[in-house]
């Protein structure tokens, strides 16, 4: 299973963090992406900026494509129903 995730999270091309484009109409709750240059959540219909300090306020969604950070596992998991833990910087913005 790590090696599956391992190989799902890295681009054998750069050795970095693999990221994929995507509609942003397909992505469930859960799902980190890029836009604006920031990593950003996506839950409860709205983009909640991310920071080393916890999640900023919401922003409304936008867009049609976006740049995706979760990997495809992760995300076949989401779709499938998981409810992941949220951190508490989601229910109080720093």
């Amino acid at each position: 299973m790590d090696n599956a995730l391992h190989t799902a999270r890295i681009d054998p091309a750069t050795r970095g963090q693999a990221r994929m484009n995507g509609a942003l109409a397909s992505l469930p709750d859960g799902t980190m992406i890029v836009t604006g240059g920031q990593p950003h959540l996506i839950w409860q219909d709205a983009f909640w900026p991310y920071t080393p300090a916890g999640y900023q306020a919401p922003r409304s969604k936008k867009g049609t494509e976006v740049i995706i950070l979760t990997p495809a596992p992760h995300l076949e998991i989401l779709r499938a129903g998981y409810a992941p833990a949220l951190h508490h910087t989601l229910i109080t913005p720093v």
